[in-house]
């Protein structure tokens, strides 16, 4: 075996096994209620049938280039109209997507941008636990949402393509949740008098939401792709030179 050959192979078999080493990049949207609760308070029971959000891509600017995969997306309690709720949830479906600068429509279907990925899935069950409501401390993102089965790998976003977008239905809770308002319109919510039509209110009224992000390994597959065209490469060169030399 070439020399070259088994230097390749000893370089693409440990990789083979590596796995996305680097911790979670967090991201919570819009950054300046990182440490303080929001102006306002949200109940899920009044719109959980269909409710709409979008991102400012701004607000992710420490993803890296090309951006990262999404694994978890998290809501918390307010920290004084909240409160607690810990087990099973099931019947969320969110589904999320990138949009580009036009404005949000009332039409929810409308809304969604063309590379629309489902996060979760109705039938999935998620564990949550939305902490204890304590007035001298903001509550945790216990409210927390990812997919089931890790190797779907997650929604990979690029802030560079638009801002992200979520659509969440069954988001069914009692107790309210931390919302603020701001002087755009940032989100669709189900109309209480008409719960199940396909049109919403438009309202500059949203959730902070905490997002996580892993930035993506190349696969093995990949991995193998780059090995066999350094082999072609350098075998092509090879052939090359010693013709030459003829």
């Amino acid at each position: 075996m070439k020399p070259i050959v088994i230097f390749l192979i000893t370089l693409l078999v440990p990789q083979l096994a590596i796995e996305a080493a680097d911790p979670p990049i967090g991201v919570i949207s819009p950054p300046e209620l990182k440490g303080r609760d929001g102006n306002s308070q949200a109940y899920p029971g009044s719109f959980s049938v269909h409710f709409q959000q979008r991102y400012a891509a701004a607000d992710f600017s420490n993803l890296p280039p090309g951006g990262a995969l999404l694994r978890e997306i998290a809501f918390r309690a307010d920290q004084n109209a909240g409160g607690h709720f810990s087990g099973f949830l099931s019947g969320v479906q969110i589904t999320v997507s990138t949009l580009s600068d036009s404005a949000l429509s009332p039409i929810f279907a409308n809304n969604k941008g063309s590379d629309a990925f489902t996060f979760i899935r109705q039938e999935e069950t998620s564990f949550v636990a939305s902490g204890w409501n304590d007035p001298f401390q903001l509550p945790h993102f216990g409210l927390a949402f990812g997919p089931a089965a890790p190797a779907v790998g997650g929604y990979l976003y690029d802030p560079s393509k638009g801002d992200l977008f979520i659509d969440v239905t069954g988001l069914d809770i009692t107790f309210a949740l931390d919302s603020y308002t701001t002087s755009q319109t940032t989100s669709v919510w189900q109309d209480p008098l008409h719960p199940f039509a396909s049109t919403g209110l438009l309202k500059s009224e949203a959730l902070p939401t905490l997002f996580a992000f892993v930035v993506p390994e190349p696969s093995p597959v990949a991995l193998i792709a780059i090995g066999i065209a350094l082999l072609c490469k350098i075998s092509y060169t090879q052939r090359k030179e010693f013709n030459v030399t003829l």
